[in-house]
């Protein structure tokens, strides 16, 4: 797919109306700083994964979130070192980040009721300020 046509689809009416759904459900509100309309900042949302052919407007909810463009393009930097960074790591440290990004779905399969964060979580917990671990008492506290 060629540039011009990944800019069509976001200017799609179907993108439009689901970007729309999204940031109605998140009070027009930055998941990460908070900040909203009434700061008058840009809110723009952020796809967490991107997959080949899938349109913009084809992902689930729980996989879409508004950021205000500041932290929207800081979310997408950290990410970008994050894979700078990964071309330099081992077979082995690439396989233990791979069984952490997945060890949701492993203690589940194991019978586990215990929740492991997954990677776009914890980048969402590092861009908060929270470390994985307050994240997890956080979370554990709210249920």
């Amino acid at each position: 797919m060629n540039d011009k046509s990944f800019a069509a689809q976001y200017k799609d009416a179907r993108w439009q109306r689901k970007r729309l759904e999204i940031m109605e459900r998140d009070n027009f509100t930055c998941h990460m700083c908070k900040r909203g309309e009434e700061e008058e900042v840009s809110l723009n949302v952020h796809h967490a994964y991107y997959e080949k052919g899938k349109k913009p407007w084809d992902y689930p909810d729980d996989m879409l979130v508004t950021l205000c463009e500041d932290c929207h393009k800081n979310l997408h930097d950290l990410k970008n070192t994050i894979m700078k960074n990964m071309a330099f790591m081992s077979c082995g440290q690439l396989d233990g980040l791979y069984r952490l990004s997945h060890a949701d779905d492993l203690l589940r399969e194991m019978g586990s009721n215990h929740d492991v964060y997954n990677l776009s979580g914890m980048i969402f917990a590092l861009q908060n300020g929270q470390t994985a671990w307050e994240k997890g008492r956080d979370d554990a506290n709210a249920k």
